[in-house]
């Protein structure tokens, strides 16, 4: 755990190293969904959940905590797909394949994302969408 939190800020994505591993918040979907609904910058820490379901959408794999993306309580890992090859790699494997039914702990900043209706010209929001955005396979790990 303590070289997971060391390589998480060696990526800047936490504060410069902490003395104590207390400082870093571990979140479940539930848990990220509530913290960062109302936090417009999101909330940084890592997320645990078992991925139920994958998905490709443009350059972007989504790996869900629900079968449903679009259910109120899902939380999606967003990954771009920059970085399919290295998290290959680490997984060992396609991460379509491979990630689906495992639980993952990932590192980084909860976002509410606002998803707009789709064929409406105007920006009305549909439903926010809670998401951790990966850019490095690093964040991403695989601990059952």
């Amino acid at each position: 755990m303590r070289n997971f939190l060391i390589a998480l800020c060696a990526l800047g994505l936490t504060a410069p190293v902490m003395a104590q591993e207390e400082a870093v918040t571990v979140y479940v979907p539930e848990t990220a969904i509530a913290a960062a609904k109302d936090q417009k910058d999101g909330v940084g820490g890592l997320f645990v959940m078992t991925v139920e379901s994958v998905a490709k959408a443009g350059k972007t794999l989504y790996l869900n905590s629900h079968d449903d993306y679009r259910d109120r309580g899902n939380l999606s890992i967003a990954v771009n797909m920059d970085i399919y090859d290295q998290l290959r790699r680490s997984v060992g494997g396609d991460p379509e394949v491979i990630l689906e039914g495992k639980r993952i702990r990932v590192a980084g900043v909860a976002k509410a994302t606002p998803i707009k209706r789709r064929g409406r010209s105007d920006d009305q929001v549909s439903y926010y969408q809670t998401r951790v955005y990966v850019y490095d396979a690093r964040q991403i790990e695989v601990i059952d």
